[in-house]
Protein backbone atom coordinates (compact mmCIF):
# COMPACT_ATOMS: atom_id res chain seq x y z
CA UNK A 1 0.00 0.00 0.00
CA UNK A 2 1.66 3.44 -0.50
CA UNK A 3 1.66 6.39 0.92
CA UNK A 4 -0.49 8.32 -1.63
CA UNK A 5 -3.30 6.02 -1.15
CA UNK A 6 -6.33 7.88 0.00
CA UNK A 7 -7.25 6.67 3.52
CA UNK A 8 -10.62 5.33 2.31
CA UNK A 9 -8.75 3.05 0.03
CA UNK A 10 -7.44 1.56 2.86
CA UNK A 11 -10.32 1.06 5.14
CA UNK A 12 -12.10 -0.83 2.06
CA UNK A 13 -9.20 -3.32 1.56
CA UNK A 14 -9.19 -4.03 5.02
CA UNK A 15 -13.19 -4.40 5.00
CA UNK A 16 -12.56 -6.47 2.28
CA UNK A 17 -11.46 -9.26 4.48
CA UNK A 18 -14.60 -9.16 6.54
CA UNK A 19 -17.56 -8.37 4.20
CA UNK A 20 -18.70 -9.91 1.13
CA UNK A 21 -20.18 -7.51 -0.15
CA UNK A 22 -19.06 -3.58 0.12
CA UNK A 23 -21.90 -2.13 -1.25
CA UNK A 24 -24.13 -3.17 1.74
CA UNK A 25 -21.18 -1.25 3.78
CA UNK A 26 -21.07 2.60 4.46
CA UNK A 27 -17.59 3.15 4.37
CA UNK A 28 -17.78 6.56 5.46
CA UNK A 29 -18.74 4.72 9.02
CA UNK A 30 -15.25 3.20 9.67
CA UNK A 31 -11.86 4.99 10.26
CA UNK A 32 -8.30 4.35 11.11
CA UNK A 33 -6.75 5.00 14.36
CA UNK A 34 -3.44 5.24 15.29
CA UNK A 35 -2.45 2.31 18.10
CA UNK A 36 -1.52 3.81 21.28
CA UNK A 37 -2.65 7.61 20.34
CA UNK A 38 -6.33 9.02 20.50
CA UNK A 39 -5.19 10.35 17.01
CA UNK A 40 -7.73 9.44 13.72
CA UNK A 41 -6.66 9.49 9.98
CA UNK A 42 -8.86 12.22 8.13
CA UNK A 43 -10.73 9.61 5.15
CA UNK A 44 -10.37 12.04 2.93
CA UNK A 45 -6.98 12.25 2.88
CA UNK A 46 -4.30 10.81 1.63
CA UNK A 47 -2.14 8.32 4.30
CA UNK A 48 0.89 10.08 3.60
CA UNK A 49 -0.52 13.69 4.39
CA UNK A 50 -0.47 12.41 8.33
CA UNK A 51 2.34 13.77 10.20
CA UNK A 52 2.35 10.23 12.19
CA UNK A 53 2.44 8.15 9.18
CA UNK A 54 5.65 10.75 7.82
CA UNK A 55 7.13 10.13 11.35
CA UNK A 56 6.95 6.25 11.12
CA UNK A 57 8.64 6.49 7.61
CA UNK A 58 11.22 9.16 8.75
CA UNK A 59 12.53 6.84 11.66
CA UNK A 60 11.67 3.64 9.64
CA UNK A 61 9.17 2.49 12.21
CA UNK A 62 6.19 0.53 11.61
CA UNK A 63 2.92 2.08 10.87
CA UNK A 64 0.40 0.16 13.31
CA UNK A 65 -3.51 1.63 12.75
CA UNK A 66 -6.78 0.02 13.60
CA UNK A 67 -9.99 -0.11 11.73
CA UNK A 68 -12.77 1.01 14.30
CA UNK A 69 -16.55 1.96 13.51
CA UNK A 70 -17.00 6.17 14.63
CA UNK A 71 -19.71 4.71 17.04
CA UNK A 72 -17.28 3.13 18.99
CA UNK A 73 -14.93 6.15 19.19
CA UNK A 74 -15.26 7.74 22.32
CA UNK A 75 -17.14 11.07 22.61
CA UNK A 76 -17.36 12.31 26.04
CA UNK A 77 -14.41 14.57 25.36
CA UNK A 78 -15.53 15.70 22.03
CA UNK A 79 -16.27 19.35 21.50
CA UNK A 80 -19.84 20.89 21.18
CA UNK A 81 -21.72 23.95 20.19
CA UNK A 82 -21.86 24.71 23.92
CA UNK A 83 -17.60 24.69 23.95
CA UNK A 84 -17.59 26.39 21.28
CA UNK A 85 -20.04 29.18 22.60
CA UNK A 86 -18.28 29.43 26.04
CA UNK A 87 -16.08 32.55 26.25
CA UNK A 88 -12.29 31.01 26.97
CA UNK A 89 -9.78 31.50 29.50
CA UNK A 90 -6.37 30.50 29.08
CA UNK A 91 -5.47 31.03 32.54
CA UNK A 92 -7.83 28.47 34.36
CA UNK A 93 -6.25 25.37 34.09
CA UNK A 94 -2.63 26.70 33.98
CA UNK A 95 -2.36 25.85 37.62
CA UNK A 96 -2.99 21.73 36.22
CA UNK A 97 -0.38 21.82 33.86
CA UNK A 98 3.54 20.92 35.11
CA UNK A 99 4.94 23.27 32.43
CA UNK A 100 1.91 25.71 30.75
CA UNK A 101 5.11 27.42 28.86
CA UNK A 102 7.72 26.81 26.77
CA UNK A 103 11.09 26.77 28.42
CA UNK A 104 14.10 28.57 27.13
CA UNK A 105 16.86 26.41 26.26
CA UNK A 106 20.16 27.36 27.38
CA UNK A 107 23.91 26.24 26.86
CA UNK A 108 24.30 23.76 30.15
CA UNK A 109 20.45 22.20 29.14
CA UNK A 110 22.19 21.44 25.85
CA UNK A 111 25.26 20.82 27.17
CA UNK A 112 23.72 17.73 29.23
CA UNK A 113 21.78 16.34 26.41
CA UNK A 114 24.74 16.39 24.51
CA UNK A 115 26.70 14.97 27.19
CA UNK A 116 23.54 11.69 27.01
CA UNK A 117 24.23 11.87 23.15
CA UNK A 118 27.99 11.01 23.39
CA UNK A 119 27.25 8.00 26.00
CA UNK A 120 25.06 6.87 23.74
CA UNK A 121 27.73 7.25 20.84
CA UNK A 122 30.87 5.23 23.27
CA UNK A 123 28.63 2.80 24.05
CA UNK A 124 27.87 2.06 20.51
CA UNK A 125 31.08 1.90 19.50
CA UNK A 126 32.52 -0.37 22.38
CA UNK A 127 29.62 -2.79 21.89
CA UNK A 128 30.55 -4.03 18.44
CA UNK A 129 28.07 -7.09 18.51
CA UNK A 130 24.90 -5.25 19.14
CA UNK A 131 25.49 -2.06 17.40
CA UNK A 132 22.42 -1.83 15.24
CA UNK A 133 20.15 -1.54 18.75
CA UNK A 134 22.73 1.18 19.93
CA UNK A 135 22.81 2.78 16.99
CA UNK A 136 19.14 3.11 17.73
CA UNK A 137 19.48 4.42 20.88
CA UNK A 138 22.17 7.54 19.56
CA UNK A 139 19.41 8.14 17.10
CA UNK A 140 17.18 8.35 19.35
CA UNK A 141 19.18 11.07 20.89
CA UNK A 142 19.69 13.05 18.22
CA UNK A 143 16.03 12.78 17.67
CA UNK A 144 15.42 14.45 21.10
CA UNK A 145 17.77 16.94 20.37
CA UNK A 146 16.14 17.97 17.14
CA UNK A 147 12.92 18.12 18.95
CA UNK A 148 14.12 20.70 21.45
CA UNK A 149 15.73 22.77 18.81
CA UNK A 150 12.32 24.46 17.87
CA UNK A 151 12.09 20.58 16.00
CA UNK A 152 14.68 21.73 13.02
CA UNK A 153 16.24 19.13 11.32
CA UNK A 154 19.45 19.75 8.60
CA UNK A 155 19.95 18.05 5.60
CA UNK A 156 23.72 17.04 6.97
CA UNK A 157 21.74 15.40 10.05
CA UNK A 158 19.34 13.77 7.52
CA UNK A 159 22.20 12.63 5.30
CA UNK A 160 24.71 11.02 8.55
CA UNK A 161 20.88 9.69 10.34
CA UNK A 162 20.84 7.60 7.40
CA UNK A 163 24.72 6.33 6.55
CA UNK A 164 24.69 5.71 10.19
CA UNK A 165 21.87 3.00 9.75
CA UNK A 166 23.37 1.81 6.57
CA UNK A 167 26.49 1.35 8.04
CA UNK A 168 25.41 -0.14 11.27
CA UNK A 169 23.66 -2.72 8.89
CA UNK A 170 26.22 -4.07 6.89
CA UNK A 171 27.94 -7.45 8.44
CA UNK A 172 31.40 -6.77 9.29
CA UNK A 173 33.31 -9.45 6.80
CA UNK A 174 36.03 -7.09 5.60
CA UNK A 175 39.21 -7.03 7.15
CA UNK A 176 41.22 -3.63 8.17
CA UNK A 177 42.16 -1.53 5.45
CA UNK A 178 45.93 -1.07 5.43
CA UNK A 179 46.60 2.36 4.96
CA UNK A 180 50.79 3.26 3.28
CA UNK A 181 52.16 6.75 4.74
CA UNK A 182 54.50 8.63 3.17
CA UNK A 183 57.25 7.25 4.74
CA UNK A 184 57.21 3.72 3.61
CA UNK A 185 55.36 1.80 6.57
CA UNK A 186 52.34 0.54 6.60
CA UNK A 187 49.28 0.84 9.60
CA UNK A 188 46.38 -0.42 9.71
CA UNK A 189 43.25 1.80 10.14
CA UNK A 190 41.47 1.53 13.15
CA UNK A 191 38.13 4.00 12.38
CA UNK A 192 35.85 1.80 10.90
CA UNK A 193 32.57 2.24 9.29
CA UNK A 194 30.11 3.12 12.14
CA UNK A 195 32.52 5.26 13.40
CA UNK A 196 32.96 7.61 10.51
CA UNK A 197 29.66 7.71 10.47
CA UNK A 198 29.02 8.76 13.50
CA UNK A 199 32.01 11.51 13.96
CA UNK A 200 30.13 12.35 10.88
CA UNK A 201 26.92 12.65 12.56
CA UNK A 202 28.19 14.22 15.59
CA UNK A 203 29.78 17.55 13.19
CA UNK A 204 26.13 17.90 11.89
CA UNK A 205 24.54 17.85 15.20
CA UNK A 206 27.13 20.30 16.26
CA UNK A 207 26.86 22.67 13.56
CA UNK A 208 22.63 22.81 14.25
CA UNK A 209 23.52 23.48 17.98
CA UNK A 210 25.74 26.29 17.34
CA UNK A 211 23.25 27.49 14.13
CA UNK A 212 20.75 27.62 17.26
CA UNK A 213 22.77 29.72 20.24
CA UNK A 214 24.05 32.01 17.68
CA UNK A 215 20.06 32.99 16.56
CA UNK A 216 18.31 32.26 19.88
CA UNK A 217 20.17 32.58 22.77
CA UNK A 218 21.79 35.13 24.17
CA UNK A 219 26.19 35.33 24.13
CA UNK A 220 27.65 36.20 27.73
CA UNK A 221 31.50 37.81 27.43
CA UNK A 222 32.80 34.88 28.33
CA UNK A 223 31.32 32.68 25.28
CA UNK A 224 31.83 35.86 23.08
CA UNK A 225 35.53 35.41 23.99
CA UNK A 226 35.88 32.10 23.14
CA UNK A 227 33.74 31.73 20.33
CA UNK A 228 35.54 32.99 17.04
CA UNK A 229 33.99 35.52 14.41
CA UNK A 230 31.78 34.90 11.82
CA UNK A 231 32.74 34.83 8.57
CA UNK A 232 31.25 37.21 5.73
CA UNK A 233 28.89 34.57 4.46
CA UNK A 234 26.15 35.53 7.24
CA UNK A 235 24.99 38.68 8.38
CA UNK A 236 22.11 40.77 10.36
CA UNK A 237 18.81 40.28 8.52
CA UNK A 238 16.41 42.36 11.38
CA UNK A 239 17.61 45.51 9.90
CA UNK A 240 17.92 45.13 5.82
CA UNK A 241 15.44 46.25 3.47
CA UNK A 242 17.23 43.92 0.96
CA UNK A 243 15.11 40.86 -0.66
CA UNK A 244 15.96 37.53 1.42
CA UNK A 245 15.87 34.59 -1.21
CA UNK A 246 16.48 30.75 0.92
CA UNK A 247 15.93 27.69 0.89
CA UNK A 248 13.78 25.11 3.54
CA UNK A 249 14.83 21.48 3.86
CA UNK A 250 12.02 20.51 6.31
CA UNK A 251 9.53 22.08 8.05
CA UNK A 252 7.42 20.54 10.73
CA UNK A 253 4.13 21.18 12.31
CA UNK A 254 3.21 24.10 10.07
CA UNK A 255 -0.99 24.50 9.44
CA UNK A 256 -2.59 24.25 6.29
CA UNK A 257 -2.67 27.91 5.25
CA UNK A 258 0.62 27.95 4.54
CA UNK A 259 0.70 24.80 2.67
CA UNK A 260 -0.86 26.90 -0.20
CA UNK A 261 1.54 29.49 0.08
Amino acid sequence: MSVSSPVELVIMQALCWVHDDLSQVDISGYILKVCGQEEVLQNQHSLGSHEHVQNCRKWEMEIQLQLLSRSAIRKDLARTAEDDSSPIDLEKYLDQVERPFKETVTRQGLASLLGGYHKQVTACLQNEDTQYRTVDRAIHAVKSLCSLLDEVETPAIAEAVKRVRHEASVPRTTPPQVCSQSSGASTVGNASPVEDALAQLTSALYELVKLYLRSFCPVTIQHAECEPGEGSDSREASGTTEHLRFILFAVHGITNAWVSR
